[in-house]
């Protein structure tokens, strides 16, 4: 009899172990984040906490590199459940929720300290915006702020307005503000950038330092132009029907540790910002600083812009006031 019992034993461990298998859920994320990069590294060293601490009934599969496609790919296999969720720019949210894209707003700041207190009254907001329409946010991720990069040297709009400068496809925000300064946009998806300045049917790029250089996209410009155009940043999100399937317990597991990690990438991008740019000076580019006659016209092209944004109701009036007045009260007690 004693080798039936213990035949029974192990019967019922095997179906308690496929039991619990039949309850881990692998969740699939892409980026165009390359393998190798610290902030992959990171995220694997995040999936293998999350998949310890959960003992094992969650796992991330993360896809860099590009592999999956851009941000508006990664969104389309996410809605065709080929994807779970991605790290990706605002720019492919537009059409889910457009007021995620309210840092984006063009020329809106000068300082990281004036980001980080805009940030704070509007981040949870904006998360829980995203929850309504879908999504679970793991984090937002600061890249810092977008500067022109090209193969010619420019410092005036009329001289820029010469210029070809890639927008991300299907951004059409991006696409509305290059518009409205009058310059002359070529939309391409983000993996076909380098070749798109290579061939000459791009010249120019906008983009945060530490960008241009992740993507070794600073071989193909020789100047910079020293205005902030724009705070870049990215965004983690989950389907949040995959993300309901985990218990409260590994839902809060994963937003502890994947919250932790995008923050710390984030710190590390904001380390990073003003190396880079010297990195690429280093490097031979060339920094180009706009005489203030000339800013002043960049800063009223870019104040319409802001405006239109209330206008076509990407961003409410009132949070737009909101953050007008929390910009100001920095600049103010920096002033004193």
């Amino acid at each position: 009899m004693k080798p039936m019992i213990f035949s029974r034993f192990v019967l019922i461990g095997v179906c308690c172990s496929t039991a619990m298998l039949s309850h881990a859920l692998t969740l699939k994320v892409a980026t165009l984040s390359p393998p190798g990069t610290v902030w992959m590294n990171d995220l694997q060293a995040a999936s293998d906490e999350i998949e310890e601490r959960t003992q094992g009934r969650v796992a991330f599969k993360i896809y860099g590199g590009g592999v999956m496609g851009d941000d508006q790919a990664v969104m389309r296999k996410i809605r065709a459940r080929q994807l779970h969720g991605g790290i990706v720019q605002t720019g492919a949210l537009d059409q889910i929720y457009p007021e995620i894209q309210m840092y984006n707003l063009p020329m809106a700041f000068r300082s990281f300290d004036e980001v980080q207190a805009v940030r704070t009254l509007f981040d949870q907001e904006l998360e829980k915006g995203l929850q309504k329409e879908g999504f679970e946010s793991l984090g937002i991720v600061g890249l810092g702020f977008a500067y022109a990069f090209s193969a010619k040297s420019v410092s005036s709009i009329t001289d820029a307005r010469k210029l070809k400068i890639w927008v991300q496809k299907g951004n059409r925000l991006a696409l509305s503000t290059i518009k409205a300064f009058g310059l002359s946009a070529i939309p391409l998806s983000t993996i076909d950038v380098l070749s798109g300045m290579q061939s000459g049917l791009i010249d120019t790029i906008t983009a945060p330092p530490v960008y241009i250089l992740a993507a070794q996209w600073h071989t193909t410009v020789d100047y910079l132009l020293d205005l902030p155009f724009m705070y870049i940043y990215s965004v983690f999100v989950i389907e949040q029907k995959q993300f309901a399937k985990l218990s409260p317990e590994d839902q809060e597991i994963v937003r502890s540790v994947m919250g932790r990690t995008s923050r710390d990438a984030e710190a590390v991008n904001l380390a990073d910002h003003d190396k880079a740019t010297r990195a690429l000076v280093n490097f031979g580019v060339q920094s180009i600083t706009i005489p203030a006659d000339q800013l002043r016209v960049w800063e009223i092209e870019a104040e319409n812009e802001r405006q239109k944004w209330v206008n076509y109701g990407i961003l409410s009036s009132e949070n737009f006031a909101r953050m007008t007045s929390e910009i100001s009260r920095i600049r103010g007690s920096e002033s004193q």
